[in-house]
C-alpha cells in the first residue's frame, strides 16, 4: 500500500508536469492554432482513458500491465530524447522581442487581477462540472431514476464516447469561432441539459445529459480556456499553465469533501449533488460573461 501510494503521488507529479510542459510547447510550436493543437492533447488523454480499462478488462494481471505501461513510459523518454523540439536560438530571442514589444506598445492589456484570476477560476469550474457528474451519475441514475445498474454504467460510456468525439470536432470548431463563444455556447448548453435532469430525471434524460456533457463540458473545453490564458500572457505559458492546472486539481480534492458534507443514505442528497453542479456551471458561465465582454470590448485576442 505504502509503495503503491508514493507510486501514484510520483505519477500525479509527472501528469502535471506534463500539462505544465506539452500546452505551451505546442502553443509555441503552432501560434496560428493553439487551440486546436491544446484540443488534441485531450483528445490523446480521451483515446487512452478509453483503450487503457479495455485493456485490464482484457488482461487481468498487474504483472503484465504494469511493465508494459513502464515499457511505453520509457520509449516515450527515449523519443523525448531524441526530439529537438526547439526553435533556433535566434528566433525565439527575435519572437520574444516582438511580444514584449508589442504588449509594451499596447494599451489594451489583459489585467491579471480580472481576466488572469477570472480565467484561473474557469479553470476549476469548467473540470468541476464534468468531474462531478462523471462520479456520481451512475449513483444519481439508480437511486434517483431507479435505473438498473447495467443501464447505470452505460451512461459512462455514452459520456466517453460523446467526450472522444467531441475533442475532433471542437478542435476544428475553434479554428473558425471565437474561443469565447465556444466556450460560452458549450457552457450554457452543459448547465441547461445538468438543469434539466435535476428537474426532470427520466432515464432518457438521463443519457441525453451524458451525451450533452460529454461533448460540451469534458471535450475539449477546459483546453480552449488554456488557450485563451496563454494567448492573455504570452510570456508566461508556463506559469499561467500551472496556476490553471492547479485550479483544475483542486477538483479532484474539493468535489469529494463538499459531496461527503452533502450525500447520505437518500436519493435526495445526489439531487443536492447535482444542484451544486448546475451552480457551480452557472458561475462558471456568469464569470465567462464578464471575461468575454472585456475581451470583445478591448479586443485582447
Amino acid at each position: 500500500m505504502w509503495m503503491a501510494s508514493i507510486c501514484s503521488l510520483f505519477l500525479g507529479n509527472a501528469n502535471s508536469f506534463n500539462d505544465s510542459g506539452s500546452y505551451p510547447l505546442l502553443t509555441e510550436k503552432f501560434p496560428e492554432k493553439p487551440a486546436s493543437m491544446n484540443a488534441l492533447v485531450k483528445a490523446s488523454m480521451s483515446l487512452s482513458q478509453t483503450i487503457l480499462p479495455l485493456v485490464i478488462a482484457a488482461v487481468h494481471s498487474a504483472y503484465i500491465i504494469i511493465p508494459a505501461m513502464a515499457v511505453m513510459l520509457g520509449l516515450l523518454l527515449l523519443k523525448v530524447s531524441v526530439t529537438n523540439f526547439g526553435k533556433n536560438e535566434t528566433i525565439v530571442k527575435e519572437t520574444v522581442s516582438e511580444q514584449k514589444e508589442i504588449l509594451e506598445t499596447s494599451t489594451n492589456k489583459p489585467s491579471v487581477l480580472i481576466d488572469g484570476v477570472g480565467m484561473v477560476i474557469l479553470g476549476f469550474t469548467l473540470s468541476f462540472i464534468f468531474y462531478m457528474y462523471s462520479q456520481y451519475a451512475p449513483v444519481f441514475a439508480e437511486k434517483v431514476i431507479g435505473s438498473t445498474p447495467v443501464f447505470s454504467k452505460t451512461l459512462i460510456s455514452w459520456y466517453a464516447i460523446s467526450s472522444l468525439i467531441s475533442v475532433f470536432i471542437t478542435s476544428t470548431v475553434v479554428r473558425k469561432v471565437h474561443p469565447f463563444k465556444v466556450l460560452l455556447t458549450y457552457s450554457i448548453v452543459a448547465a441547461a441539459m445538468l438543469a434539466v435532469m435535476v428537474v426532470h430525471p427520466t432515464p432518457t434524460i438521463a443519457r441525453l445529459t451524458s451525451i450533452a456533457i460529454g461533448f460540451f463540458a469534458a471535450g475539449g473545453i477546459w483546453q480552449v480556456g488554456l488557450t485563451i490564458l496563454s494567448r492573455y500572457f504570452p510570456l508566461e505559458k508556463g506559469r499561467v499553465t500551472g496556476y490553471y492546472s492547479f485550479a483544475a486539481a483542486l477538483t479532484y480534492f474539493v468535489g469529494p469533501i463538499v459531496s461527503t458534507f452533502i450525500l447520505d443514505d437518500t436519493a435526495a442528497s445526489l439531487v443536492h449533488v447535482f444542484v451544486l453542479d448546475v451552480a457551480v456551471s452557472v458561475l462558471g458561465i456568469i464569470v465567462m460573461i464578464i471575461l468575454a465582454v472585456r475581451c470583445f470590448k478591448y479586443k485582447f485576442i
